[in-house]
C-alpha cells in the first residue's frame, strides 16, 4: 500500500472508533503522505461530502466496515480486490485492526488527545 493509502485507513478508523490521541498524530502527519488538509478532514465526515476516488472509497467504506466490527461485504472485498493484490488486502485487514486495538487501548488507558481536540468537537460520522 501507499502512504497515503494506509494514512487514510488509520485516519478514519481512528476516527471510527473515538481515537481522539491516534486521530491527532496522524493528522498532523497527514501532509507528508500525499493528504492535504481538506482530504484529512473529511476523513472524519460522511463519506458523501467528499468526491474520493472509487479505489480510496473503497478504503474508506471497509475501515467503516471493520471499525464497526462487521464482515466486508462481498461487492466491497470485490472492489478492494479489484484495486488491491491480495498481499495489499490482508495489509489492509491487519492495519485496520491494530489501529482498532491502539485506539481502544489508549481510549482505557484514558490517554489526552494531543491539543485538546476531541472527536466529539463538531465530527460528525
Amino acid at each position: 500500500m501507499t502512504d497515503r493509502q494506509r494514512e487514510l485507513i488509520i485516519l478514519r478508523t481512528a476516527h471510527r472508533r473515538g481515537g481522539s490521541f491516534v486521530y491527532d498524530r496522524h493528522r498532523a502527519i497527514a501532509g507528508s503522505c500525499g493528504l492535504d488538509t481538506r482530504e484529512t478532514a473529511a476523513t472524519a465526515q460522511a463519506l458523501g461530502e467528499h468526491p474520493w476516488a472509487d479505489g480510496e472509497l473503497a478504503l474508506l467504506e471497509a475501515s467503516d466496515a471493520l471499525a464497526a466490527g462487521e464482515p466486508l461485504p462481498q461487492p466491497l472485498w470485490d472492489r478492494l480486490a479489484g484495486e488491491l493484490p491480495p498481499e495489499q488486502l490482508i495489509e489492509l485487514l491487519i492495519l485496520t485492526g491494530q489501529c482498532a486495538t491502539m485506539c481502544a487501548t489508549l481510549g482505557a488507558l484514558h490517554t489526552p488527545p494531543d491539543g485538546g481536540r476531541t472527536l466529539s468537537d463538531g465530527d460528525s460520522p
